[in-house]
């Protein structure tokens, strides 16, 4: 601290205040966390459903990626068969 109550940085805040400043938590993030539930309490439905939205999600991303990928697929595949036709 410098002779006027101020840190070298420039900060107005003192130590102590800078950690609290630093550890406070998300609001309501301690909120929306709930134990784990044991696994004759989990409604398997719900699960289910959980799961297909997710398998749901990883399809639609692997076909949205053959979909984005085949222009360039389709222009070595020509290119391949000119190559192979001419004997190159």
């Amino acid at each position: 601290m410098l002779g006027l109550g101020l840190s070298p940085f420039g900060s107005p805040l003192d130590s102590s205040q800078q950690i609290r400043l630093y550890r406070t938590t998300v609001p309501g993030y301690g909120e929306t966390m709930r134990e784990e539930q044991k696994f004759w309490e989990v409604d398997l439905l719900e699960l289910a459903k959980l799961w297909l939205a997710d398998l749901s999600m990883f399809v639609r991303t692997a076909v949205m990626f053959i979909a984005l990928s085949l222009p360039v697929v389709l222009s070595a595949l020509v290119l391949w068969a000119i190559q192979w036709y001419r004997g190159v």
